[in-house]
């Protein structure tokens, strides 16, 4: 029978003796050797593949990052290039207007015009009123507080609704004037607004009647909930001679009226 214990053999070559070493594989202990320094092997190949791939992917998304970086950057220089070609188109508009010499000629027309752009916002506006401002419950936990320690853009239309309901004149949200066809939208816990993405505080400066509005705001039961402990939104009111800017100051205000046709009485 063959002696499997053996591992050494002796050959004579030349009158020397020779000794050879050889693993006898079918022995058990030599075969879970290998089996686990084959396992070992793999594992550390997968391991050096997953970290190849990994790396490319990294390399990949960083270069896609770099793309888009350049791309927002090309695109900020570009807005801020309409932005100056809007301002003096403006003032050509302006200085057009003021060379017609309305107040002499047609005072009615030039009347008419500075009515027409007070009502769209068209005009900074000055005078009494309200500032609040807003901010959502601090250290908010969306694992522990109500969803309604977040402002949402329902609370903004509300407060805004509120706020002409008490006679406001001219409103504005985060520097930004309303119109009469706002677009608020929550996306997340930030708001969009003309789109615009916003976070807290939010800020709306109102011109009216400051009694009127600031009662219409403290005697609402829907902001009196939001604004008590249990849900904690956070709300100050103060009261003064305000700024609201003209809409046209928003850098994008005509893409919001390029659906709108003038029409003309034929009476």
């Amino acid at each position: 029978m063959k002696n499997r214990q053996s591992d050494q053999t002796e050959i004579k070559r030349d009158g020397k003796t020779k000794r050879s070493w050889y693993i006898d594989i079918e022995r058990p202990e030599i075969s879970v050797l290998l089996f686990v320094l084959f396992i070992i092997v793999g594992v550390s190949l997968s391991v050096i593949i997953k970290n190849f791939n990994a790396q490319t992917n990294t390399d990949e998304l960083f270069n896609q990052y770099e793309d888009v970086k350049r791309e927002l950057s090309s695109l900020r220089l570009n807005n801020e290039s309409l932005l100056r070609q809007q301002r003096v188109l403006e003032n050509k508009r302006q200085d057009l207007l003021d060379s017609l010499d309305l107040g002499d000629k047609r005072p009615e027309l030039l009347q008419e015009l500075k009515e027409a752009k007070l009502m769209a916002g068209q005009e900074e506006v000055s005078g009494a009123g309200i500032t609040i401002t807003l901010e959502d419950k601090e250290g908010y936990d969306p694992l522990v507080d109500k969803v309604d320690a977040l402002i949402h853009d329902g609370t903004i239309t509300h407060i805004l609704n509120l706020l002409n309901g008490a006679g406001a004149r001219a409103l504005s949200f985060n520097g930004t004037r309303i119109t009469a066809v706002p677009q608020i939208y929550c996306i997340g816990p930030t708001i969009l607004f003309y789109s615009r993405r916003l976070s807290p505080p939010y800020i709306i400066l109102a011109i009216g009647p400051v009694e009127e509005m600031r009662k219409s705001l403290e005697n609402d039961k829907y902001l009196q909930t939001i604004t008590s402990i249990d849900v904690g939104i956070r709300m100050e009111i103060e009261a003064g001679r305000i700024t609201v800017p003209s809409f046209s100051e928003y850098e994008n205000f005509r893409e919001f009226i390029t659906h709108l046709e003038v029409t003309r009485s034929e009476n």
